[in-house]
């Protein structure tokens, strides 16, 4: 569920041809943004956005960090 959920989340390509800018997911209104400055780069507008995109998959992961692992070690060999 936690890979799911990061791979919908960061998802990039379909929005950028399917969604028009007003319905934008965050990745895409952040480089929407960016694009939008006539080559002035605002860093820390940037940076912001790169923390909020950031918090709601290091928040699940937190939370889920538990069962990710027993997950791994469930598949390890004892040798």
């Amino acid at each position: 569920g936690l890979l799911a959920f990061l791979e919908a989340w960061n998802n990039f390509m379909i929005p950028l041809y399917l969604v028009g800018s007003s319905h934008a997911p965050l990745p895409l209104a952040l480089v929407n943004m960016r694009q939008q400055t006539m080559g002035v780069i605002d860093y820390g507008a940037t940076e912001a956005g790169v923390v909020v995109l950031l918090l709601p998959a290091a928040i699940l992961f937190l939370a889920l960090q538990k069962y990710y692992v027993k997950g791994f070690m469930a598949g390890a060999v004892k040798g």
